[in-house]
């Protein structure tokens, strides 16, 4: 008998315990979740803002670039048609709607020479957007561009200055996540281009890196980012 009372006793008193399933799901509702990934040797720094709303990420050696061609004894040297990079970062969010819009802006720097072009395409939810980084100096809210890491520093340092256009670059896009999982991911996929002609012995090089991006929500009650 006493261990049938036993198991009474049990079965009372988790009859009686509180659900746990409800509060806790209504506070991780909202919320960007611990753990930004990506499958790539590109080192990076996160940061969260105290009330969860926006991020930033900061690189330290997310670039591309061609050398400068050079005649030779044998023709022409460093005669690399074109150079690409691309690099996914993997944002975990929290959220108890469908879909959430977010702002990314894009930070960096580019420069090319003759003969020479740079080009970056961001992917993240339901918007592809090609960057004229050599023309994008001002986001669309007309802030101007000001990075926050050193990569450019170190890379003009250590290689040979380029003759052509040079520019920090800033740029702004809206787009809109789906959220299908019960633990979303924003995937933002960055690919880096630096070409220069071929044909011509003299082409330049170029070089185009991403400094720093910010994503924030676009709205209020949509999620929260966590550090």
């Amino acid at each position: 008998m006493a261990p049938l009372i036993i198991l009474s006793v049990c079965v009372s008193a988790l009859a009686q315990a509180p659900s746990s399933g409800g509060g806790a799901s209504n506070q991780a509702a909202t919320g960007f979740r611990s753990g930004v990934r990506a499958p790539a040797n590109i080192g990076f720094a996160v940061n969260v803002s105290p009330d969860q709303q926006a991020m930033t990420v900061i690189f330290d050696n997310l670039v591309e670039e061609v050398p400068l061609a050079r005649k030779g004894a044998a023709g022409t040297l460093d005669q690399t048609a074109s150079r690409t990079k691309v690099f996914t970062l993997e944002v975990p969010y929290a959220t108890d709607q469908r879909s959430v819009k977010m702002t990314m802006d894009l930070r960096g720097f580019a420069s090319a020479d003759g003969d020479a072009s740079v080009k970056l395409i961001a992917h993240a939810g339901d918007t592809t957007t090609v960057v004229d980084v050599l023309e994008t100096s001002q986001s669309r809210r007309g802030d101007a561009a000001k990075l926050k890491g050193k990569t450019k520093e170190a890379l003009l340092s250590a290689r040979e200055p380029l003759k052509g256009v040079s520019t920090d670059f800033l740029k702004r896009i809206e787009f809109t996540v789906q959220a299908h999982a019960a633990k979303p991911v924003c995937q933002i996929t960055l690919i880096l281009l630096a070409e220069h002609d071929t044909d011509t012995a003299d082409s330049g090089g170029a070089v185009v890196m991403v400094d720093s991006l910010d994503l924030s929500l676009a709205g209020a009650g949509q999620g929260k980012y966590k550090p």
